[in-house]
């Protein structure tokens, strides 16, 4: 196995083990939306992220907007429309990016060194060296994180 082979199975590796780490959007908002439909009995839906979703929450909109509203209507409209609602949503979201963030480790440092002993025409040897640095009070502080 040569140097070049070993970098790239560390970076399929390191690539493989990120991957899935950070929650997305939807795992994000569905406690709330979930607590919000077993409180109040309404949906509540974070706006941005999916277009066709967008699309469909604003044609409910728009179908409870054609007749009057009764209060159910007004609240599933707050819910959905009300920019205080989407802040709150998007707050959330930057709450979990926090925790995620404090349950990571800090980037290693890889470092790859290449020697080569040159005598007139020849290469007489190649020295390589390749270093995966995790500083240890990652380590030791992660759970205080």
């Amino acid at each position: 196995m040569t140097p070049r082979d070993v970098v790239t199975a560390a970076a399929v590796v390191v690539g493989l083990l990120a991957n899935g780490c950070a929650p997305t959007r939807a795992e994000i908002a569905s406690p709330v939306g979930d607590e919000a439909q077993s409180r109040l009995g309404h949906a509540v839906a974070w706006r941005g992220a999916d277009p066709q979703k967008d699309r469909a929450v604003d044609d409910a909109v728009q179908r409870l907007l054609a007749a009057p509203l009764d209060v159910d209507g007004a609240v599933a409209v707050a819910l959905v429309r009300h920019p205080s609602v989407q802040v709150a949503l998007a707050m959330t979201g930057l709450a979990q990016a926090d925790v995620v963030d404090a349950g990571l480790l800090a980037n290693p440092r890889i470092g790859l060194a290449a020697r080569a002993a040159i005598e007139g025409e020849t290469i007489g040897g190649v020295d390589v060296d390749i270093d995966v640095v995790q500083p240890r009070l990652a380590l030791v502080f992660r759970a205080q994180r």
